[in-house]
């Protein structure tokens, strides 16, 4: 339904998205979402009125790319980044670009862009411009603002207090679903806090009680539930939630399938140390529930070198014996997929390479379990692409790159 207004002012109500998550060549826009033109701007909205995408139309780099707003406020730059090598290499068509803080994933750094940092400034001062329409006669858009105002102490109030910790990383098989997931934390911390990570919170691993779980999702869902119906996905966390007790996180997905029983896809991190602790009988109960189940597990290298590189406390035992039985795990089960995290940095010994490959030419029998490549200190360039193809020309299996992205 189109409603239009006198002065530069359109909207448009229940647009249709995407019903499935999937692998599309844009963006994926929610099942349904609203659409706002104002001055020069595009906003989609959630059907509770969240922004959760915007282009500027004045000087603007690329008609394909866009800003997308999470769940926690925070703001990413789609950048297609010619859309040829992306689509051919990763099967992947955007890369999402951080621009509230200061790294740059990619040689390509929006922040750069005239129309990128005006369309950012236009979207803080959002109210004011909605406010600024009204006077001129567009009072319907006062529920709009409202919204914003909601979502705006949400951000900063309501999701913190829910959670009670920050997610600054989603695993990267949840872009499937655009990252717009529930999160459900069962634990906090880590077991081994890596010296590379960037995103742990350095406290130790912990899980929650079954009573914190449940008020968590039901206070979640809540808030969440004028635009509930859009959700495909939940975030089962924090950074290392397979290291849970096997009761606690088939608890979690009950009481989240309770209250959404349409969610069919499952995204949560592992380690080396959880996947290996865990029992076979545990994977086959989880394939049981047929919903689908996405694991990724932090292998980061293969190569006893680049291991103390990093400073990743574990041995090249446990990473081969991690490795082994993911292959294992994405054959034996249909609704699990176990991807693997490698980091990339040009810098690492050669050796990092060559046992990879050498792991992967074994495997190519087997295309399952997509290898994440994660750039570590160095922004995504030619080197990344030539690296790529190298790993592709000798491998059957996905080869996708891991940016870095939060709730």
């Amino acid at each position: 339904m189109e409603s239009s207004t006198d002065g530069p002012v359109r909207i448009f109500l229940d647009r249709k998205g995407q019903d499935e998550c999937g692998i599309f060549s844009f963006p994926a826009r929610p099942r349904i979402y609203h659409q706002l033109e104002l001055l020069g701007l595009v906003i989609h909205f959630s059907t509770a009125w969240r922004p959760i995408f915007i282009q500027g139309s004045r000087q603007w780099p690329n008609p394909l790319e866009w800003i997308k707003i999470t769940l926690s406020g925070t703001r990413f730059y789609y950048a297609s980044l010619g859309y040829g090598d992306l689509a051919s290499l990763f099967s992947q068509y955007y890369v999402p670009c951080p621009v509230d803080g200061q790294e740059v994933l990619s040689s390509f750094n929006p922040l750069l862009q005239t129309g990128v940092r005006k369309t950012l400034q236009a979207l803080d001062k959002l109210p004011e411009l909605l406010k600024k329409s009204e006077e001129e006669g567009n009072a319907h858009l006062k529920d709009i603002s409202k919204a914003i105002g909601r979502w705006k102490r949400f951000y900063l109030f309501e999701l913190p207090r829910i959670l009670k910790c920050k997610v600054n990383v989603l695993p990267p098989d949840s872009m499937i679903c655009d990252y717009n997931l529930i999160p459900v934390i069962v634990s906090t911390g880590c077991l081994k806090n890596c010296g590379f990570c960037t995103v742990k919170d350095g406290t130790e691993f912990k899980v929650r009680s079954r009573a914190r779980i449940k008020t968590q999702v039901e206070e979640i869902t809540s808030a969440l539930e004028r635009e509930l119906e859009s959700y495909r996905g939940a975030f089962i966390g924090n950074l290392d939630a397979l290291y849970a007790p096997d009761d606690l996180l088939f608890y979690a997905i009950d009481i989240l399938r309770q209250r959404v029983p349409w969610i069919k896809n499952f995204f949560l991190f592992g380690s080396v140390h959880s996947l290996l602790e865990k029992d076979l009988s545990f994977f086959k109960n989880l394939n049981a529930l047929g919903v689908n189940f996405f694991i990724n597990i932090g292998i980061e290298s293969l190569d006893s070198d680049t291991l103390a590189l990093i400073k990743k406390p574990v041995s090249l035992r446990k990473v081969e014996g991690a490795w082994e039985k993911i292959g294992l795990l994405n054959t034996a089960f249909p609704c699990l997929d176990i991807s693997l995290n490698i980091l990339a940095n040009p810098a690492f010994p050669a050796s990092h390479w060559e046992r990879l490959l050498l792991k992967l030419e074994k495997d190519s029998r087997s295309p399952r379990g997509t290898v994440y490549l994660s750039p570590l200190d160095a922004p995504v360039g030619r080197w990344f692409f030539d690296l790529v193809k190298s790993i592709q020309i000798r491998s059957k299996r996905h080869v996708r790159l891991y940016n870095l992205v939060g709730l």
